[in-house]
């Protein structure tokens, strides 16, 4: 059986737009990761997070080496992925 990625899933507060796809990731039970950036820091201005999103915004859905941004993108994927037709 093949192991499932390691799922991320970047935010900037505990209610953004990366709400959304957390809560689909809890109600499809998919394990994963939430990483909360540190806005004052500038965290989403980094030369690492820049890498996975361009923009510097959130969310930002990490899935081994591929990320994808823009939660209504993203909430899709994750229901096609995992939702097994539900």
């Amino acid at each position: 059986m093949a192991q499932t990625p390691l799922i991320r899933i970047y935010s900037l507060a505990s209610y953004d737009r990366s709400a959304k796809a957390r809560w689909l990731l809890t109600e499809l039970g998919v394990p994963f990761e939430s990483k909360t950036l540190n806005r004052k820091l500038k965290e989403n201005e980094s030369p690492e997070y820049l890498r996975l999103n361009p923009m510097g915004r959130v969310p930002t859905l990490q899935i081994g080496d591929h990320a994808m941004y823009e939660s209504g993108a993203i909430c899709t994927y994750l229901a096609d992925q995992y939702g097994d037709g539900k």
